[in-house]
C-alpha cells in the first residue's frame, strides 16, 4: 500500500514540524521545513541527511524567518542525538488537558 509507505516516510518530518510550531515557530516556517525535507527525501536523500541539511539551512539563516528561531531553539537543545532523529510526541488534542 503506497500511501502507508509515503505517510510513514514523512512522519518524522511532520512530528518535528508539530514540535517546532508548539515551540513558537510560525506555520509558514514549519511548512517550508517539512516541504524541503520531504522534497530531499523524494530525491533519494536519506531521512536523517534530509533532516540535517534543512536544519543546517535554518541555522545558517537560509529561511526568511530562521535566524531568530535558530537562536532561540538551537542554543538550548539539538534535535539530533547519536545519529537518530528525536521525534517528540504529538501534543494532546485541544481540551483534553
Amino acid at each position: 500500500m503506497p500511501h502507508r509507505i509515503v505517510l510513514s516516510a514523512i512522519e518524522p518530518f511532520v512530528r518535528h514540524g508539530v514540535w517546532e510550531h508548539a515551540q513558537g515557530a510560525p506555520v509558514a516556517h514549519v511548512l517550508r521545513e517539512i516541504g524541503a525535507m520531504s522534497f530531499l527525501a523524494g530525491q533519494g536523500v536519506p531521512t536523517m541527511e534530509a533532516f540535517r541539511r534543512v536544519e543546517d539551512w535554518e541555522r545558517r539563516g537560509f529561511f526568511p524567518e530562521a535566524l531568530p528561531l535558530a537562536r532561540r531553539r538551537f542554543e538550548a537543545s539539538e534535535m539530533i542525538h547519536g545519529g537518530a532523529i528525536q521525534v517528540p510526541p504529538l501534543p494532546p488534542p485541544p481540551g483534553t488537558m
